[in-house]
């Protein structure tokens, strides 16, 4: 039996939206990200949020996603831009642009979608493949 859960919420355009891990063995930098991709999803143990280690690790994920500090972050802010537009001098690089550019918001809107979504643990429920002579729906 899977005890796994993926951290998830909906996104008005870009459906279904999951957090995702890049440890750094495999990166330059651990990699906190999102992804809509379901097989890249960050999969935790069921009850993660009362496991001190593993709280501490994931409990902050969508800040330390924003952390423009952060060795590898996609989130960055150019202190020296003007006030007067809320996105002058914030930009996203990587999947974060890409996810931004299809919700169609702006850097603002996006970081601030990001931060009071309502993310939740589901089960990770592994999709089972249809065998050789399975006939589909409709078939």
């Amino acid at each position: 039996m899977n005890t796994n859960v993926l951290v998830s919420t909906n996104h008005p355009v870009l459906g279904r939206v999951y957090w995702s891990f890049q440890a750094e063995s495999t990166a330059k930098a651990d990699q906190h990200g999102l992804t809509c991709n379901r097989e890249h999803a960050l999969r935790l143990p069921a009850g993660w949020r009362d496991m001190d280690y593993l709280w501490f690790v994931y409990g902050y994920h969508m800040h330390t996603l924003l952390d423009e500090n952060r060795p590898g972050s996609h989130y960055h802010v150019d202190h020296d831009a003007g006030d007067d537009d809320p996105d002058q001098g914030k930009r996203l690089t990587g999947t974060l642009l890409e996810l931004q550019q299809r919700s169609r918001q702006s850097v603002e809107q996006f970081r601030d979608w990001m931060l009071n979504a309502p993310w939740a643990d589901i089960p990770d429920l592994g999709l089972v493949p249809a065998t050789d002579g399975e006939a589909g729906i409709g078939a």
